[in-house]
């Protein structure tokens, strides 16, 4: 906490005089604190002695008698009762103020400089009618743990009775009006001083659970954390282009490129050596090559097979997730086949779905991940690659794959847009969660090993609810579009680039996810690792 001096102007007015309260000094008009009552009263005590603690002023009749000496003990103990963090300093009409007594369970004892000021002026100056009333508690101030003082109130008058019992019913209240007070409420209650009450960023020193105990250093963050990110849980994606020492710069995903065989292998065995366990590949396919039926998809001697065959031959420890799609190879640009009438044929597209599915697990794939969200597909391609013997060949469903957005630099890197129409016929409603869960449900029953929900950002409670529901690992995606997002701020200096993956990655950790499908992927690995 800072020991700068925190100023509150004109919250007291004494005698029409607006009272200034800076650090532990207050002040009348101009007038320097030692020249007046009220500051004499409150510079009389050495503040530091009373750090994080509530102070109460009462005013009593005469402390210089057995009667009163038996009283004073009744309200040390019952001031004990409201907090070891309380002190109660009795003032009497008739003796100076070097008298007073502090009561409380932890007595001050660094009273230095009292004044020689009569405690009777010192309750005059709070306000007090020695005539009208005996028994008054008449100011309450809270000094924080610098020993700043953070509110100031004057307490209005108890009763016309010298009556202990109403004294100390009215400090309790007092008290508790003190600690659970809303901020920046203005108090009406009159006394003789004008005065409006504030609560100013006070420190309450007997507040029992305190969250910020478990924040205040990074150790301990540590070892409370409830998630934590690794570069164990990213997954690179990465584009993959006919040619040779190609590296094509994607202007809607700056830092990803499309990759030749040949770089794409280097590019995999960094990764492999950052720490990355697996990668997502995607294929450009040259416009020639594209077909309604998407027949490129399943040559077997194509690009993206040859590929899969090269990455396994020169880094076989690294994860090789495939995807199984109509779209980078249809003319269409749709994830299923496309009738006369403009119709995304099912049950048709299953069987190319099917068909690509086998040349990649033959090429090599670990894992083959259908994004088409075509119905049954799932439960297809399992019964395909069993009846084949790629038994153990995972699949990865792109369960939970709403109509987003969000795909667009996807698209621009893979010349994928839709000619015609868009793909909410078969991918998912933004507005819907419940369907999420049906999808997974059908997924899982059908045979998918992973699950996954695609975006992320914005279906973080989709996320959730799968995670807590299902019984295989959830994969999410944090797409092109929200990477763009990210890379278009920092680089317009709107927000620091590290700081804000790392905490969209980690909100993924949090919500469930097993593993996160992420363009960051390889600069969060560096962060994570430094």
């Amino acid at each position: 906490m800072s020991t700068t001096a925190v100023e509150r102007k004109n919250i007291v007015t004494f005698k029409g005089t607006p009272v200034t309260i800076t650090g532990n000094e207050i002040k009348v008009g101009d007038q320097a604190p030692d020249t007046t009552l009220v500051s004499n009263g409150l510079e009389a005590v050495n503040l530091s002695s009373f750090k994080g603690k509530t102070c109460i002023i009462v005013a009593v009749p005469s402390l210089d008698t057995p009667v009163c000496d038996l009283e004073a003990k009744r309200f040390n103990t019952e001031a004990a009762k409201l907090g070891n963090n309380t002190v109660v300093l009795l003032v009497s009409r008739d003796l100076p103020f070097a008298q007073a007594r502090w009561c409380g369970a932890n007595k001050a004892e660094n009273i230095q400089s009292l004044s020689d000021y009569n405690s009777r002026e010192f309750g005059n100056a709070w306000g007090v009618n020695w005539k009208e009333a005996n028994l008054l508690t008449r100011a309450v101030f809270i000094v924080d743990t610098e020993g700043v003082i953070r509110y100031i109130q004057i307490v209005p008058e108890i009763t016309t009775e010298p009556n202990y019992e109403d004294v100390l019913e009215n400090l309790k209240k007092s008290h508790r009006k003190i600690m659970y007070r809303d901020p920046l409420i203005k108090s009406e209650e009159k006394t003789d001083v004008d005065f409006h009450t504030y609560d100013v960023k006070s420190s309450l020193a007997n507040i029992r659970k305190r969250p910020r105990r478990l924040r205040q250093s990074e150790g301990i963050r540590k070892l409370v954390r409830e998630s934590s990110l690794s570069v164990e849980d990213l997954v690179m994606p990465l584009f993959v282009c006919d040619g040779k020492n190609l590296r094509v710069a994607i202007p809607s995903l700056p830092g990803i490129y499309r990759l030749s065989m040949d770089l794409i292998v280097k590019e995999c065995e960094e990764l492999y050596q950052s720490g990355i366990p697996g990668v997502v590949l995607f294929g450009l396919i040259p416009e020639a090559l594209k077909d309604k039926t998407a027949r490129e998809s399943y040559n077997s001697q194509g690009l993206y097979q040859k590929t899969i065959r090269l990455i396994k031959q020169n880094i076989p420890d690294l994860v090789l997730i495939t995807d199984v799609a109509m779209d980078p190879y249809s003319s269409d640009g749709h994830d299923g086949i496309v009738d006369n009438v403009g119709r995304i044929v099912n049950d048709e597209t299953l069987e190319i779905l099917a068909k690509m599915t086998l040349t990649q697990a033959e090429a090599g794939a670990d894992i083959v991940a259908p994004s088409d969200m075509m119905d049954g597909r799932v439960g297809y391609i399992r019964d395909a690659l069993d009846e084949q013997g790629f038994t153990n060949v995972g699949i990865l469903a792109y369960s939970a794959k709403y109509a987003s957005s969000f795909y667009g630099p996807f698209r621009d890197a893979l010349g994928s847009t839709p000619k015609k129409g868009d793909k909410k016929t078969y991918q998912m409603d933004p507005a819907n969660a419940r369907e999420a869960v049906r999808e997974i449900e059908l997924d899982i029953e059908e045979g998918a090993d992973m699950v996954m929900v695609k975006p992320g950002l914005s279906y973080l409670d989709v996320l959730k609810t799968i995670c807590e529901m299902s019984k295989v690992p959830v994969a999410v995606y944090n797409v092109s579009g929200e990477y763009a997002m990210v890379k278009a701020a920092a680089q317009n200096g709107w927000l620091n680039e590290k700081e804000a993956v790392l905490e969209i990655l980690v909100s993924f950790k949090r919500a469930g996810a097993n593993f996160i499908l992420t363009y960051h992927a390889k600069d969060a690995a560096e962060w994570l690792r430094h």
